[in-house]
């Protein structure tokens, strides 16, 4: 039953992108500066794996760059429709992309503008500024604030006929004695109360303060369990110590923020399906959003 409520919703959530295809400033935003930072993670990573076969890692970058541009163009599309303006107006972009190319010394061909693309591509971290610029500028521009063909405003879903909201949750992080307290709370939850709940909510702020109350506190239980295993075989090297007992401070900690991944997904109204896209390129940059930014869902009206 709960894979099955985990499936329904899942389709909901790829069915909802047909319906609402707008974005914010702060989500474009987001998704823009992330999509640049996984580029030049999958160049490293890209580096790295093909680092004795040229062929492999130039193809493989070229595909990296192929995705990477089809989200830019996927985010753009979606900030022009919340901007009340079509999709024409891509041209505009286009347009700012030439220029830029013209002046850095650039001739106007197509072998310039693939040697330009190419580039980009085996050299992300020198082109980033001058590529994400022009489309960063899309993100100043006020949303319309009324629903359209391409959906609804402020960022709401329509699901059905229902429509879902979500809340104005600011999370600021002050240390304080209140923020300590939370802390505290939260951890608990996430490591002890909560440890194997997957049908449940987690809000931004018991997600982002357990896993910084939950990492300190794993962190001080493996480095507390390394000095007594090793002060156990300093006075008893004769003591068997099974080596599973080792992955026990491992396997813990992962469980722990799996399913607290899974809550505070649910709680962005995704289905708990999206935590496999945190381990695929690009599509974990969707994920993070709704990890970290996305507010509480509730219901608006019927």
């Amino acid at each position: 039953m709960y894979l099955k409520d985990e499936l329904s919703l899942f389709k909901i959530n790829l069915k909802s992108f047909l319906v609402n295809q707008r974005i914010g400033r702060i989500p474009y935003v987001f998704g823009c500066l992330f999509i640049s930072i996984q580029k030049i993670i999958m160049y490293i990573i890209i580096i790295g794996l093909f680092s004795n076969n040229l062929e492999y890692q130039h193809i493989s970058l070229i595909i990296s760059q192929i995705i990477a541009l089809i989200a830019y163009i996927i985010l753009i599309i979606f900030r022009l429709h919340d901007i009340g303006k079509s999709i024409v107006n891509i041209l505009y972009i286009v347009g700012v992309y030439i220029i830029i190319h013209l002046l850095w010394g650039m001739e106007l061909s197509f072998s310039s503008i693939t040697n330009s693309f190419l580039y980009s591509a085996f050299y992300p971290i020198d082109s980033i500024i001058i590529y994400i610029l022009p489309i960063l500028f899309l993100g100043i521009y006020p949303s319309i604030e009324t629903t359209n063909k391409f959906g609804l405003a402020n960022g709401d879903d329509i699901i059905g006929n229902t429509i879902i909201t979500y809340g104005n949750n600011k999370f600021a992080f002050k240390l304080n004695k209140g923020t300590i307290e939370r802390i505290f709370e939260y951890t608990w939850t996430v490591l002890f109360s909560r440890l194997v709940d997957t049908k449940g909510r987690s809000t931004r702020e018991e997600f982002i303060l357990g896993i910084l109350g939950g990492r300190l506190l794993i962190t001080v239980i493996m480095y507390s369990f390394i000095v007594i295993v090793s002060l156990i075989y300093q006075h008893y090297p004769m003591v068997y110590i099974p080596k599973w007992g080792l992955l026990v401070p491992y396997i813990w900690p992962l469980i722990a923020f799996m399913t607290l991944s899974i809550r505070r997904l649910h709680d962005s109204m995704l289905s708990g399906i999206w935590l496999i896209g945190f381990i695929i390129p690009y599509v974990n940059v969707y994920v993070l959003y709704h990890f970290l930014l996305k507010a509480s869902w509730r219901v608006k009206s019927y």
